[in-house]
């Protein structure tokens, strides 16, 4: 008697996104495969809003506009007394420090300003990408068992059967 091999099918991966999720996601630009990224590399990439970005250019434009007068001085100093270009040169770099340090201080104030936003990270990352393990290997069907039955006919609605790459699905 000869069997009949069955049709083989792969898997399907993919990883539920809840409303409040989703929600989060949309309203912070992040697509889901986004969520793996470090922690600290999403809040930074996040809290880089219009204040930070004009902070940073009027703090640049500082210091260009003191490189251009140093270049201008310098000259001058250097014809009144070649050994007074170094300390320049010095005052200068401590003048640079002392701005980027500022720019430190002023993103580091916005990054403690956001600590919500980094809970709110957390929260996505736990739900996406549970104790930094792929979902669908972490959790099981009994993790969902509230929106049972509903859900998995809304998951198998979703799925593309024929799709080989990983699927973000919205319960």
């Amino acid at each position: 008697m000869e069997i009949i091999q069955p049709a083989l099918f792969p898997r399907v991966s993919l990883t539920l996104i809840p409303p409040a999720t989703r929600s989060f996601l949309e309203m912070s630009g992040l697509k889901p495969e986004e969520i793996y990224l470090q922690e600290d590399t999403l809040v930074d990439a996040l809290l880089d809003h219009e204040g930070m970005k004009n902070t940073r250019k009027e703090l640049k434009n500082l210091e260009n506009v003191l490189k251009t007068s140093l270049q201008k001085i310098q000259k001058e100093i250097v014809s009144i007394d070649p050994t007074l270009e170094k300390g320049l040169h010095t005052a200068f770099r401590k003048m640079e420090y002392q701005i980027q340090k500022m720019e430190r201080k002023a993103f580091l104030a916005a990054k403690r300003k956001n600590l919500m936003l980094a809970e709110q990270i957390r929260k996505a990352k736990n739900v996406i990408y549970p104790d930094e393990k792929v979902q669908e290997r972490y959790l099981n069907v009994f993790s969902f068992a509230m929106k049972l039955p509903e859900l998995i006919h809304q998951v198998y609605d979703q799925i593309q059967w024929d799709a080989k790459a990983h699927q973000w699905i919205d319960i």
